[in-house]
């Protein structure tokens, strides 16, 4: 049976740069006040950015929801793009941390 979770690991800079890119990407796409739905989308992928943030860089790496993986993607793509925050530049090495 397919396991429900997948092991990110990554050195510190690069999971204090991935917990940003998810709680700018759950800021910008799901604002507080929206509905239920998107108030539970914005608090999951907040709480998947403290999870990254405190533990990909560690040894164990940090332990994610399967079906979590194309949602951190889209946050990431984002971040990482002309129209996100991040550095343009690191997109591609930030991606393939979660392949």
């Amino acid at each position: 049976m397919k396991s429900k979770t997948f092991t990110l690991r990554c050195n510190d800079d690069q999971a204090a740069a991935l917990a940003a890119a998810l709680q700018a990407y759950a800021n910008a796409a799901y604002p507080p006040g929206g509905s239920e739905c998107t108030q539970v989308a914005r608090e999951t992928l907040q709480e998947t950015s403290r999870l990254i943030g405190r533990d990909a860089g560690g040894a164990l790496g940090a332990q994610i929801r399967r079906r979590q993986r194309s949602i951190v993607k889209a946050a990431v793509s984002w971040y990482f793009s002309a129209e996100g925050p991040g550095q343009e530049a690191e997109a591609q090495a930030m991606l393939a941390l979660l392949d």
